[in-house]
C-alpha cells in the first residue's frame, strides 16, 4: 500500500479547520511545535502521533478502537 502524505495531510488540515482548532492548538496538543503540524499538513512530516491525533479528534475514532496500537509512555 501506498501512502500519498500531501494528500493525507491536506485531508487532515481540512478537518482540523472544519473543527475551528489552529495548528498551534494541535501542536500544544501533540507536544510539538507549530511548523511540525504545518510540515505533516503539506506532506513533508509522517509522524504517526500527530497522525493519530487527527484519527482521535478530526476523524472520529475512539481511543479505545486503537488499543493494542498506542501506549501511553
Amino acid at each position: 500500500m501506498t501512502i500519498n502524505l500531501l494528500e493525507l495531510g491536506q485531508k487532515c488540515s481540512l478537518y482540523r479547520r472544519f473543527l475551528g482548532i489552529t495548528q498551534q492548538e494541535v501542536a500544544n496538543e501533540v507536544g510539538v511545535s507549530r511548523k511540525t503540524i504545518s510540515d505533516f499538513e503539506w506532506g513533508k512530516n509522517d509522524s504517526v502521533k500527530i497522525f493519530l491525533w487527527y484519527l482521535i479528534n478530526g476523524f472520529g475514532i475512539e481511543e479505545n478502537d486503537l488499543e493494542g496500537v498506542i501506549k501511553d509512555e
